[in-house]
């Protein structure tokens, strides 16, 4: 292993993989890796409450907890990156003989210490349980997905927090979280990884590491899973943390940071991925462009060309805003409250400026119809997250696998619709395996210019939110788009 970086994860629905960085198939044991940060933050408490907190950080209005956000990471960073770490070198163990082991540790070690000491501290913090010998025996019965479920485990109790128990409405600086943390290790997920490595016991019989919860219940708590399942119990979380005045964003917000959680698709753990997106482009980012906001009646029979019209839509179809972009500025009109109104401004805009078309959300054939030219639909989760979509909404339609600048595109077209579904390489047998049971196979089925203009102006939104500079400045041109518009209202 070298120090690239082969996948990250953060925050978000999935994590990402940088494909770039392999000469071959990805390893199993890096798709191991990423998926062991996944499953912990999508299935936990502390997990779903990172998770949506990394979503609210969107709202500008919001970004001044970020640095409340970050500073949490150094309670859970380490942990993390160790139970992973040592899923990723089981994965790799269980593939070599038991000759081949201290070679392949020796390697590891000498080519990546950081990670090494990640691995070698799981050893020495469960004195010694989950250590080189358990795993030759672990692995030789053939159990080596049952150490796995156990590492996916720890995690989830070290995350199973009772975080009502935070003092959020006191939380306006770092030290505030300290406090906290150091008066209540039960708060503590790196003190709770500790005790539960702590109370792990080897069955020399089954050849399984499990834990003595009997024992581990003396010392860890672990909150009623029904007081944190439903939208609500994170919401007025969130209101104590952030402000009440904030309860509406906050509720769009969180209600979006759902994940497809189908047992079928988790047993898959590499549909979980997603490409790393070119975050460099040749072009200017449109979206750093001046902006101006507007009302409908005020853009249609304007001369200025556009581009592209960005479907946006949330709180369940309810609100939509419709953006114009060109290569010098962007355009949003907001005042556009329901499905029908949008769908007929879109239809005259389309009419008069002959736009690239596309939105990221997931509209149903119901309003899609309604549209009367192209739309190509941008898929910005991983596959796992949208199969249940194109299952739903695109049946019997047809579906190709294309490859443009070394990406991997799944296209799904029905009527006048396409979905672009960005893949890694690694996914393409099982996707197809999947798509054969709910469309068509065409070879011929290709990325027209408007299809790469609409996955170029995706990639320009990737580069822009991960660019804390960049999302800064498009928020500056957003807050002086709102400022003219309400002055121009009030003249």
């Amino acid at each position: 292993m070298s120090s690239k970086e082969y996948g990250s994860y953060n925050f978000r629905e999935g994590f990402k993989i940088d494909e770039g960085n392999f000469k071959n198939l990805l390893p199993t044991s890096i798709i191991k890796h990423e998926s062991t940060h996944y499953k912990s933050f999508v299935f936990s408490i502390f997990g779903t409450f990172y998770r949506m907190w990394s979503k609210l950080l969107d709202l500008q209005e919001l970004r001044r907890s970020k640095p409340l956000f970050d500073h949490l990471q150094m309670y859970f960073s380490k942990m993390q990156e160790q139970a992973a770490t040592y899923n990723e070198i089981v994965d790799e163990l269980s593939k070599l003989d038991e000759s081949e082991y201290d070679d392949y540790l020796k390697n590891f070690r000498d080519s990546n210490k950081k990670y090494y000491k990640y691995f070698d501290a799981m050893r020495r913090n469960s004195n010694g349980v989950l250590g080189t010998l358990h795993i030759k025996e672990i692995n030789a019965a053939k159990n080596t997905d049952k150490l796995h479920e156990l590492i996916d485990t720890i995690l989830f109790l070290s995350f199973s927090i009772d975080i009502k128990q935070f003092s959020l409405e006191k939380w306006q600086k770092i030290t505030d979280i300290d406090s906290d943390m150091t008066t209540n290790e039960q708060l503590n997920p790196n003190k709770r990884f500790q005790m539960i490595l702590n109370n792990l016991i080897y069955d020399p019989q089954g050849n399984c590491i499990t834990i003595d919860m009997e024992s581990l219940s003396e010392t860890l708590r672990i909150p009623n899973p029904s007081d944190y399942d439903t939208l609500d119990d994170y919401h007025k979380i969130f209101e104590r943390l952030l402000g009440k005045k904030y309860s509406l964003p906050i509720l769009i917000l969180i209600s979006k940071s759902g994940v497809e959680t189908d047992e079928s698709i988790f047993k898959d753990e590499v549909l979980m991925a997603y490409p790393s997106l070119p975050i460099f482009r040749p072009t200017e980012n449109l979206f750093l462009n001046p902006i101006k906001l507007l009302d409908a009646n005020n853009v249609l029979g304007q001369k200025e060309k556009y581009k592209y019209a960005q479907i946006i839509t949330q709180n369940y179809f309810k609100s939509w805003a419709i953006h114009l972009i060109n290569e010098t500025k962007m355009v949003i009109i907001e005042d556009v409250n329901e499905m029908s109104s949008a769908m007929l401004l879109l239809n005259q805009l389309i009419k008069q400026f002959d736009l690239t078309v596309t939105t990221s959300s997931k509209l149903p054939f119901k309003i899609l119809d309604r549209i009367e030219y192209d739309v190509f639909v941008f898929m910005t989760r991983p596959i796992s997250e949208n199969l249940k979509y194109i299952n739903d909404e695109y049946r019997d339609g047809y579906y190709n696998i294309v490859k443009n600048d070394d990406m991997n595109f799944l296209l799904v077209k029905k009527n006048r619709i396409m979905l672009i579904q960005p893949l890694i390489a690694s996914q393409i047998n099982l996707v197809k395996s999947r798509l054969d049971q709910i469309a068509n196979k065409n070879f011929l089925m290709l990325l027209s210019n408007k299809a790469l203009e609409s996955i170029d102006l995706y990639f320009m939104d990737r580069q822009l939110n991960a660019d804390d500079k960049m999302i800064d400045q498009f928020f500056s041109n957003l807050n002086k788009a709102n400022d003219e518009y309400l002055r121009l209202g009030n003249t």
